[in-house]
């Protein structure tokens, strides 16, 4: 599945938004914030950002085949893609798209972003807090 969003910060599982996100910056830009049941790190989504989400049996979820597919795919067009150890898609040796998975009993869901024209100040912004090292979670 391929889809978009309007901009909006979306905080993992178990992560605390005031220490992952620029909250203030957000409010004052009218970008959203959202939890996603998977773990992972904070990502920041906007119409330049691709989302691309991998729904399967649990017995046939393969994170690393769907990554492999996305940089097949990316790699046909002329992009030279490549999976570092983290599970990351790197361009020209920078990231350019994060993973997280959801596993349940039987059922499983991959999802990464890929950016591709993404509002990069934006993207900066909302995602450094600049009291994030103040902030200590339990």
């Amino acid at each position: 599945m391929l889809w978009q969003n309007n901009p909006c910060v979306v905080v993992g599982r178990h992560q605390n938004p005031w220490a992952e996100a620029n909250i203030p910056f957000l409010r004052q830009n009218n970008i959203n914030l959202a939890r996603r049941n998977s773990g992972g790190g904070a990502v920041y989504h906007d119409p330049g950002n691709l989302n691309i989400t991998f729904v399967a049996n649990k017995d046939t979820y393969n994170r690393r085949r769907n990554l492999e597919f996305i940089c097949s795919t990316l790699n046909t067009l002329g992009i030279d893609t490549e999976i570092n150890d983290r599970d990351d898609i790197l361009l020209a040796g920078k990231k350019v798209s994060g993973t997280a998975a959801k596993l349940t009993r039987d059922k499983s869901y991959h999802h990464c972003t890929l950016l591709v024209n993404a509002d990069r100040k934006n993207l900066s912004n909302a995602l450094k807090n600049p009291y994030a090292e103040s902030i200590h979670t339990n």
